[in-house]
């Protein structure tokens, strides 16, 4: 073999061997610039109707959690409070004077069964003395009448009784939180409480907030307040063809570059694979049974974690990124 065919060799192998890498990293790595920065982001809404008497904070602020950001007339709130306390204590007024009546009741039961006792003494003895003539036709009927009285007595006073105890709901002597009246009044305070807490919106995690409302301005229960988007714990929110999913699987690594900043590179890795395509999620979905379908390669969201260090610059919600993923696959 001559130099000339030896060096055609060699280089038809390097060329076979090249060829051969590059098919099989370009079968390894899978890469989509249809990425984009995603923090967790909220609509704050109102939970009551009223105007807005304050707004505590700016546009684009950053806000802690649990802060105070806007506060709604609780005028009316604060007297649906008062009523509701006070028709609480009502409540609890009139179960004590429920029971204290109930009390009394049984006092006098107790007073009237002892009388009725001693009239049938008195009877009894009577008709005892009338057998040996030592007593009057008149005594016994006054004996009989007062034992008459003593039993209807006894009667009144037990249905008086029974009356009181219904309306204690058949516990004459319990805590004053178990009885019904008392649990729905008090409901209706928590209630009271709550709405009136609900006049002031405060951060329900740390944030920029935005689409800050105006003073004086009205709202409705489930009307838009303002948006809070948090500046912590980002992802990346990949979009790739459903052709390069055969090998993508959770805890692979990836590398990102964000396009505010193409000089610096993250790392990350595959946190879940959505259960649809895009198109699935979409208000409107694609036909797909029409008589001018035209095939389309679908699009299927994949959630990248992003290994962020307190270095990196100011990342923004929204931001594109290109992503590339090992798969650690080989096509050979």
């Amino acid at each position: 073999m001559n130099l000339r065919a030896l060096l055609f060799t060699v280089g038809l192998l390097a060329a076979l061997g090249s060829g051969a890498y590059w098919y099989a990293m370009d079968s390894r790595f899978i890469t989509t610039d249809n990425a984009y920065l995603k923090f967790d982001k909220v609509t704050l809404s109102s939970e009551v109707s009223g105007t807005i008497t304050s707004v505590l904070v700016k546009e684009n602020q950053t806000v802690a959690r649990g802060e105070l950001l806007v506060t709604v007339d609780d005028a009316m709130y604060r007297v649906a409070r008062e009523k509701a306390a006070a028709r609480l204590k009502k409540a609890e007024s009139g179960i004590r004077s429920l029971q204290a009546s109930y009390r009394i009741k049984e006092a006098e039961l107790a007073l009237a069964m002892s009388n009725l006792s001693f009239a049938e003494k008195e009877y009894q003895r009577e008709l005892n003395l009338s057998r040996n003539n030592l007593t009057s036709q008149a005594t016994i009927d006054d004996r009989k009448h007062t034992l008459d009285v003593a039993t209807e007595s006894r009667v009144i006073i037990e249905k008086e009784l029974a009356q009181l105890l219904a309306s204690l709901n058949g516990r004459a002597d319990a805590p004053l939180q178990e009885y019904s009246e008392v649990m729905e009044a008090q409901a209706d305070l928590d209630l009271a409480d709550i709405n009136l807490q609900h006049t002031k919106v405060v951060a329900p995690f740390e944030g920029i907030v935005s689409h800050l409302p105006k003073l004086g301005q009205r709202l409705d229960p489930a009307s838009p307040v303002l948006s809070l988007v948090s500046d912590k714990n980002a992802w990346i929110e990949a979009n790739f063809k459903e052709t390069d999913l055969v090998n993508l699987h959770v805890d692979q690594p990836v590398d990102i570059v964000v396009d505010a900043y193409p000089g610096r590179s993250w790392r990350g890795s595959v946190e879940s694979l959505s259960a649809a395509t895009g198109a699935e999620y979409a208000v409107l979905p694609p036909q797909n049974a029409t008589g001018n379908w035209i095939k389309v390669v679908q699009r299927v969201p994949i959630r990248i974690r992003l290994q962020a260090t307190q270095s990196d610059p100011i990342l923004r919600a929204g931001m594109s990124a290109y992503v590339e993923i090992d798969t650690q696959a080989s096509a050979l």
